[in-house]
């Protein structure tokens, strides 16, 4: 048995609303009993990823209080949940609308709903931490320019679903008929904020009691919105010890951000924009950022993100940082060709000795994806190490330009 597997009365029964192996890995390696709630589209992705001792249902959406609520009062279990974890985006209000309704240890909703609805959490923001200029548009807005106008948005700016994750459905836009063209496609209220030049920064840790534990500093080598016109998303994450000055400004940054959403323990993930010592808050997600974040996090911080989300669900501490390298690490996410054939194995980038690790997420024969549609279409992710943040840069550049060379000649990657 292992040393922090807990036993009778310490162990509690954790719902999980969203598919999230590693969470769900985490919770009954300690000893939890899990039941977890997930679409009916993802059944084949849970009977190949998830252990057979959790209880798992199927519903419509995880984006249903009503629904997840009826699942459990027609099992007769709901009594019996003591806590209840979002195992995704989409699914992190529900589950404190679910966690509040039946008692059980959850997100606040206030807070969940911060962390989730990008107009609360700029207009929570506001006078705490700088951000961009903002406005929410509907469809009964008949004079958008003025509407630009009082909130102080020059065009272009960038226009984005209130509630969806990453890039989809956000896009820059340089005219006004674009933006009525969205809202009429969209059929929902549009934030529109002003334009950010880079840098742009994601900044990702552990809140515990209110303090920061765990802590990482890393930069986009371009805006993620640059996937919109086919430049993969590329992050570079620095090493703390030789960047003291950059990870004691952006912590500073960091904690007023976080705290002022009343997120007092969870695992974050913030993106920025500015120079150091002078950033502008994006966004903030209170889960484990994408991407190859949690893997870079393994390295970084020495723990890993999601057991973290478990640990504080169920009331555990999670363990000191205890960071194993002090390189440069970073991740790119690999192009794809929307609708061809894929012909590249990518797991032959293990055999350079500087590459980490690699995601697959389209298998040779596969169908590419349009990765224009968001960060995660793209073919999978490679993770490099440098010793410098300029080598890092340069080997990222190498895997992405292999990649494409490979793909433009319909051949395997050349070493």
């Amino acid at each position: 048995m292992r040393p922090d597997r807990l036993e009778g009365a310490d162990a509690m029964h954790a719902l999980v609303i969203g598919v999230q192996p590693p969470l769900v890995e985490s919770l009954v390696s300690r000893g939890h009993e899990v039941t977890l709630i997930h679409e009916a589209a993802q059944a084949a992705r849970v009977r190949d990823l998830v252990p057979p001792a959790v209880h798992t249902v199927a519903i419509g959406s995880v984006t249903s209080p009503e629904s997840i609520l009826g699942a459990l009062a027609y099992l007769g279990i709901t009594a019996k949940i003591e806590c209840v974890v979002p195992g995704n985006e989409v699914a992190v209000v529900p589950s404190a609308i679910v966690g509040e309704l039946i008692g059980a240890r959850s997100l606040p909703v206030r807070t969940a709903l911060a962390c989730r609805n990008k107009a609360v959490q700029k207009a929570t923001w506001a006078d705490i931490v700088p951000t961009a200029r903002w406005s929410v548009l509907t469809g009964s807005d008949d004079d958008i320019p003025a509407r630009l106008r009082d909130a102080d948005i020059d065009l272009p700016c960038i226009a984005k679903p209130l509630d969806k994750g990453g890039t989809t459905d956000v896009g820059m836009v340089s005219e006004v008929n674009e933006l009525q063209t969205r809202l009429a496609e969209l059929a929902a209220p549009l934030l529109v904020e002003q334009y950010l030049e880079p840098p742009e920064w994601h900044l990702d840790g552990v809140i515990q009691s209110s303090e920061i534990s765990h802590f990482m500093v890393s930069q986009y080598c371009s805006p993620v919105l640059d996937t919109k016109r086919g430049i993969p998303v590329q992050s570079m994450t620095y090493p703390g010890a030789s960047n003291a000055v950059l990870y004691n400004a952006a912590r500073e940054f960091t904690h007023r951000a976080v705290t002022s959403l009343d997120l007092t323990d969870g695992v974050f993930h913030l993106e920025a924009f500015g120079r150091e010592g002078e950033f502008i808050a994006g966004e903030l997600a209170c889960r484990p950022g994408a991407g190859m974040i949690p893997q870079v996090g393994r390295i970084a911080l020495g723990i890993d993100l999601w057991d973290a989300v478990g640990r504080l669900a169920t009331d555990e501490p999670v363990p000191p940082a205890a960071a194993r390298s002090q390189d440069y690490l970073g991740f790119v996410n690999l192009p794809s060709v929307a609708g061809e054939v894929n012909t590249v194995d990518i797991t032959t980038f293990t055999e350079l000795d500087w590459v980490v690790d690699v995601v697959e997420r389209r298998a040779v024969g596969e169908i590419m994806r349009d990765m224009t549609r968001g960060v995660g279409f793209g073919m999978g992710y490679v993770m490099v190490r440098a010793a410098t943040r300029e080598d890092l840069r340069s080997r990222l550049d190498t895997v992405t330009d292999l990649m494409r060379t490979a793909q433009r000649n319909r051949t395997g990657i050349e070493l």
